[in-house]
């Protein structure tokens, strides 16, 4: 299931949003913003592969979806989302995101 229904391509401009926790005079050091980092076609052709996986709606603020191995997040308290069975370490093969991807973002 999909976080909130069908997936549709981001359609406002982008904006930075600061919970209370935030300590900071402004954006994270280091934050790089790309505005056409994938093409249209490209957006649908990724989109299309996220809305065929599972959805993990393990943490409050977010849903998930894991490709390659599976990132932990130690600091909460859910078992599920701690280390398990080596079986259990991998998300969805890397080889099921769309080529072009993953030598975007290495």
């Amino acid at each position: 299931e999909a976080p909130c229904g069908s997936l549709r391509p981001m359609e406002v401009a982008p904006f930075a949003a600061f919970g209370q926790n935030f300590q900071g005079p402004g954006l994270p050091a280091g934050l790089r913003y790309f505005p056409a980092f994938v093409t249209p076609q490209e957006e649908r052709e990724l989109l299309a592969v996220l809305e065929q996986g599972p959805w993990l709606h393990h943490l409050y603020s977010r849903a998930q979806q894991f490709f390659g191995l599976v990132y932990y997040h130690t600091t909460h308290r859910l078992p599920v989302l701690q280390p398990g069975a080596p079986a259990e370490q991998r998300g969805r093969p890397l080889s099921a995101l769309p080529f072009w991807i993953l030598p975007r973002v290495r």
